[in-house]
């Protein structure tokens, strides 16, 4: 349809899933017009890469300036990539459809007619976080699908048969391998939830990262397994280059099926390939021997799970999105990655080899970024601008951007769109630069980004559009066993080496009955069952960790508090802001587990027993309830200045009742 198309003057309108070809396409139909004589040599191309920074004023202004400089005795191509991702779909529409430069003007773009106009877009608003097309443009639009099965077998073949966009195999790890890459692309089609859309981009991405783990891995010719070290009793897959396959078929396929066992046990299944084994061993080498993990963060899979993915990441500058609940040690991981990236200077030889830049001496340095429902376009354009200097400029460290709670980011707010536009500085290179990464989305910087997610939701948090583009490692969630199991370790772990071995022990017997209580209680789990008595509504992940710490840390003293007491100081040390019901749930908790007496007609009432007098310890509560109260004030504040602004209705209130406060300040108990 689009060579057909090609002959009028209509624009070529590409609609589709990111994956699917289209820009490749396009870009490929403009190569064999010009190289086959269609049309004649010595036309130019201008290309476009839309972001939410693009509003009507800024896509008129580009348009003058465009059209002042056109030359009409040669034709031009003009391709819009990521046309949806600008809320100017008018003006855009104006100059797709009918060449129209401004708004109410009837001049129109001075090129020849048999020029080419060329766009791509993602089509829906709903799955995509994009702007809509216009009717006119709809009608314009062609849709592209995934090519069937068979091109995908050829494709694949290919790939990984080709020594300088993948791993070069041949013979019986050919077929294996081959088989390997279909059963990841099936797997990950077919999981509940289906995380993202899986396309041939993901197959070439593991052809690549394949080839990347090998003997070029290092400046001195080792390859990531080499640099890792065999673990006890061998590599379970004896074969390099199928060990180099495996692991990136988890990296671009298992990594993101939910629950994780289903894509090992068909990869055994069709292969006999034990990829469990291997990455639990791969991750392991990893955490022992190639990065220094101080001995109070506890090694848990999830934190094992990020430094595998992000080191991979990083190596081959393919974007990661770490998907997971509070506490899976997604900003704790990548953030000790980034922070032992010093090149020759770093800690461990893995990361003095790692080839994260073309310049083996090279640093790390690192644009952090946390978004919030504040983030706007201009904040991710500016972050552009200085990665596009820094490419320009080169300098001895590289560019990592590091970006936080992608979902915080208001829909509609053109954050997340406007990073549609920074995650193609790829496609501003020459098309001799790196053309063994060609088609993977790779850039010149690495972006580690990570946004919440429960296993249980049925949609990216941050639009199929955007997450397509990176890697996707999704975590599962704990079971309340492994749970406690964490928790308990975790509160351990923050015990000064002073105290005694029986006193540790006497502190795990006590806490482990009462973080099993809460893990199989009032930990939402995201099960459709919802637990029947709750502090809060759900507590995180993360808040039981630093419960559990605090608890610990209570009772090991030399003098220890009251485990009740203990407990009502860690639950007031990480209240979080909760609504008006949920906060008084929380109180009368707490004043049962203090022993208070409660008064029916005012649930916060409590009275503070004399056996659990300690001036110390009421101070210090009162403090931790105070900067709660200030923190709720600020909500409340902000929420009410953001109502009048907007002109919205009355926001939720937030209330901290200083009943406990109140009850510090009387002389008697």
């Amino acid at each position: 349809p689009a060579a057909r198309e090609s002959t009028s003057s209509l624009p070529i309108l590409l609609t589709g899933d990111t994956g699917t070809g289209k820009t490749y396409l396009l870009l490929k139909l403009d190569e064999l017009l010009f190289t086959s004589g269609v049309y004649q040599e010595g036309g130019s191309r201008t290309t476009w890469v839309l972001s939410a920074a693009f509003g009507r004023a800024e896509v008129e202004s580009k348009l003058q300036t465009l059209n002042a400089r056109l030359d009409s005795s040669r034709t031009q191509t003009f391709l819009l990539d990521e046309l949806t991702s600008s809320p100017a779909q008018e003006a855009l529409s104006r100059f797709l459809c009918r060449r129209e430069i401004r708004d109410g003007v009837p001049s129109k773009c001075s090129f020849p007619s048999d020029s080419l106009l060329l766009a791509t877009c993602n089509p829906d608003p709903k799955l995509h976080d994009v702007f809509d097309l216009t009717p006119e443009m709809k009608l314009s639009s062609i849709p592209t699908d995934l090519p069937p099965e068979e091109g995908n077998i050829a494709f694949i073949r290919t790939l990984l048969e080709n020594p300088k966009r993948g791993p070069g195999l041949s013979g019986d790890d050919l077929e294996v391998a081959c088989s390997l890459v279909l059963i990841g692309k099936r797997c990950a089609e077919s999981a509940t939830p289906r995380i993202g859309t899986v396309s041939l981009r993901d197959a070439v991405r593991c052809a690549v990262i394949a080839k990347g783990l090998g003997k070029g891995w290092a400046r001195h010719g080792k390859s990531f397994f080499d640099e890792l070290g065999d673990p006890p009793g061998g590599w379970v897959v004896r074969s390099e280059t199928l060990r180099q396959v495996a692991l990136a078929c988890h990296i671009c396929f298992g990594m993101r099926v939910l629950p994780r066992q289903s894509f090992y046990d068909e990869a055994k299944k069709g292969t006999d390939l034990d990829i469990k084994s291997l990455v639990v061993q791969a991750q392991d080498l990893l955490a022992a021997h190639g990065l220094v993990i101080q001995p109070w963060i506890e090694k848990t899979p999830a934190l094992k799970d990020n430094l595998l993915a992000g080191i991979v990441a990083i190596a081959s500058r393919i974007p990661l999105l770490c998907l997971g609940d509070d506490g899976t040690s997604k900003t704790l991981a990548l953030g000790l990655l980034l922070r032992q990236m010093q090149g020759k200077f770093s800690q461990t030889p893995l990361l003095q080899g790692l080839p994260y830049a073309q310049v083996w001496l090279a640093l790390a340095q690192v644009f952090h970024l946390q978004l919030s429902e504040n983030t706007s376009a201009r904040h991710i354009e500016d972050l552009k601008e200085t990665i596009r200097d820094w490419e320009t400029n080169p300098k001895l460290a590289v560019p990592c951007v590091f970006m936080e709670e992608m979902s915080m980011a208001l829909r509609g707010s053109g954050a997340l769109r406007a990073l549609h536009d920074l995650l193609d500085l790829h496609q501003t290179r020459s098309s001799e630069s790196r053309i063994e990464t060609k088609g993977t989305g790779s850039n010149n910087f690495a972006f580690l980004a990570t946004s919440n997610f429960r296993s249980n939701s049925r949609e990216l948090p941050v639009g199929r559009a955007l997450g397509n583009r990176f890697l996707v490692l999704a975590h599962e969630q704990l079971d309340p066993t492994s749970l406690v199991k964490l928790a308990v370790n975790v509160g351990l772990a923050d015990i000064p080496d002073s105290v005694t071995e029986s006193c540790k022990r006497e502190v795990m017997n006590t806490l482990s009955p009462r973080i099993s209580d809460l893990c199989h209680h009032r930990i939402d789990t995201g099960m459709s069952a919802q637990p029947t008595f709750l502090v809060p509504n759900w507590i995180s992940i993360r808040s039981l960790l630093y419960y559990t710490k605090t608890v610990a840390l209570a009772l090991s003293q030399p003098k220890p508090l009251p485990v009740e007491l203990a407990e009502a100081r860690a639950f007031a040390a990480h209240l979080q802001l909760i609504a008006a019901e949920q906060t008084q749930q929380l109180w009368r908790h707490l004043g049962k587990a203090l022993g208070w007496s409660e008064d029916p007609g005012k649930p916060d009432a409590a009275s503070y027993p004399a056996a659990y007098n300690n001036p110390r310890e009421i101070n210090t509560l009162r403090r931790l309830l105070d900067d709660r109260a200030a923190r709720v004030r600020q909500a409340n504040d902000k929420g009410r200045d953001r109502a009048k602004s907007d002109k919205t209705a009355e926001p939720t209130k937030f209330i901290c009742p200083m009943t406990l406060h109140a009850v510090c300040d009387q002389s008697e108990p």
